[in-house]
């Protein structure tokens, strides 16, 4: 329908030209990580423009960390529905677009993010902490980077749930550091997890592989679910591996050594 408001003085000729994409020349969809790795990640999506008049010559894909710009990230163009993006940090979030390069030119909008993170550098055995080189308190959730590209995260339920390293009223095993779970707030319960991942792409479990660790309380209330759990990676089940709250002291005690060999 088109209208007119106000008065004509003498018959006048009008044209309307629309014009309109079909539903084939959008933009792609379903961008997927497939896989991502210390320094590369794999990505694939879904082109429709075998249904489209101008159909993709190319597609261009974006990338970079969380919240950056589009046209300011880093970027590659392909020329199928696939891409492998390099020269990733390890252990790091990043986020990625796509768009398709039709003929002409013509650039569709960009398709995203996809959000994935890149796993951490492999370790080097035979990995020792002492949290020496760790500092600052963190309450509520944290992802702390330590050596060899060590990956802790943590997670409490509380927001007062609290890590810390260093304090007059912390006690070390070995050093002066320890790594101290606690409340920041007295009379207040949280449920509080420490995971360190570590990659170790670059061994094949042909011998044990033996955890040990020292570990004390500072007389909390004992919890049954006070426990140390591992797993081969995120898509795996944990397993159970020692007791805390059966074997809680205010003393340190040695733990271990338990052959993780069958978990991972």
């Amino acid at each position: 329908e088109v209208t007119h408001k106000g008065s004509l003085s003498n018959p006048q000729d009008f044209s309307l030209v629309i014009s309109a994409e079909g539903r084939g020349c959008q933009p792609p969809g379903g961008l997927t990580v497939d896989s991502a790795q210390n320094t590369k990640a794999d990505l694939s999506w879904t082109s429709f423009s075998s249904q489209c008049p101008n159909s993709a010559s190319q597609w261009k894909v974006q990338w970079g960390r969380p919240g950056f710009s589009i046209d300011q990230g880093d970027s590659i163009s392909v020329t199928q529905s696939q891409a492998t993006i390099t020269g990733l940090a390890g252990n790091t979030k990043y986020e990625a677009y796509v768009a398709e390069i039709r003929s002409g030119g013509k650039r569709t909008k960009y398709v995203g993010p996809v959000t994935f993170t890149t796993t951490p550098k492999p370790v080097q055995l035979p990995y020792l902490e002492g949290f020496e080189s760790f500092s600052g308190t963190y309450t509520g959730s944290a992802e702390i980077t330590g050596p060899q590209n060590a990956f802790w995260q943590f997670r409490s339920s509380e927001a007062e749930g609290r890590l810390r390293f260093a304090g007059p009223e912390i006690a070390a095993s070995k050093g002066s550091q320890a790594a101290t779970l606690d409340v920041n707030q007295d009379n207040n319960l949280a449920e509080n997890d420490l995971i360190l991942t570590l990659n170790m792409r670059n061994y094949r479990v042909q011998r044990p592989l033996f955890l040990q660790f020292d570990h004390r309380e500072y007389d909390e209330e004992d919890h049954p679910n006070d426990s140390l759990w591992v797993r081969g990676s995120n898509e795996d089940q944990w397993v159970g591996l020692y007791d805390l709250a059966a074997n809680s002291s205010n003393a340190y005690q040695q733990a271990g050594r338990f052959d993780i060999s069958q978990a991972l």
